[in-house]
C-alpha cells in the first residue's frame, strides 16, 4: 500500500496545481500531504484500508456483486462508482467499478495517467 501512495504522491506532485480547498486535505502522515489526496483524487491510506475491508466483508454485497478480491479501491467518483487498481495482477491499469450494474471499465493505463486525466476532465463517470 505504501508504494501505491508514494506513486500517487509523485504523480500528483507533477500534475496537481492550485491550493487545497477547505476540508479536502487528507494526509497519510501529518508531516506532508499528497496533492492527489488534497484534490480528492486518491483516498487516505486509512480510508483505502477501511473501504476495501468493508466491501470484502459485507455479505449482502457478496450476493449482489462479483467478488471484489482482485480490486484495490482507492478513490470514488462522487456518484457511488469507485476507482480501483488490480491488486493481484501485475498490471498498472485503473478501472472504474459501476455500483449500479457491477461493470468494471478500463479508464487509464496507469495511476499517473488516471490522476492527469481526472485533473484535466478526461475521465468522467
Amino acid at each position: 500500500m505504501s508504494r501505491f501512495l508514494l506513486h500517487a504522491d509523485r504523480a500528483a506532485g507533477r500534475l496537481a496545481h492550485g491550493p487545497a480547498h477547505g476540508g479536502q486535505i487528507n494526509c497519510v502522515d501529518r508531516s506532508r500531504c499528497c496533492p492527489a489526496r488534497r484534490d480528492g483524487l486518491v483516498w487516505s491510506a486509512d480510508r483505502i484500508a477501511s473501504e476495501n475491508q468493508i466491501l470484502r466483508e459485507d455479505t449482502g454485497l457478496a450476493t449482489l456483486y462479483m467478488p471484489f478480491d482482485p480490486l484495490l479501491f482507492f478513490a470514488d467518483a462522487g456518484n457511488g462508482d469507485l476507482f480501483a487498481l488490480l491488486s493481484r495482477i501485475d498490471r498498472p491499469d485503473v478501472f472504474a467499478w459501476n455500483h449500479e450494474d457491477d461493470s468494471r471499465t478500463w479508464v487509464a493505463p496507469s495511476l499517473a495517467k488516471y490522476i492527469e486525466w481526472r485533473l484535466t476532465g478526461q475521465i468522467e463517470l
